[in-house]
């Protein structure tokens, strides 16, 4: 019996589930690429305050917008 691939959102929940309790272990997690970049759109004051954090975090941009998603998403 062929086995079906797992999808992001799946692959995503189980790792929100395995890491619940240990949000150290959160910002190692190699999180599947998606496979489209996503755009949006920024006010320059916001774009700014981003990349401050990102610097001073020692992060790229997109990095830094990953892992505030994540902690949001596992906030919920």
């Amino acid at each position: 019996m062929a086995t079906q691939a797992k999808t992001e959102e799946e692959i995503a929940l189980e790792i929100i589930s395995r890491n619940a309790e240990h949000t150290s272990d959160f910002e190692t997690i190699v999180v599947p690429k998606s496979p489209a970049p996503i755009s949006v759109r920024l006010s320059e004051p916001l774009l700014q305050a981003l990349d401050s954090l990102a610097e001073r975090q020692h992060r790229k941009r997109g990095n830094l917008i990953q892992h505030i998603l994540w902690e949001y998403v596992k906030s919920q």
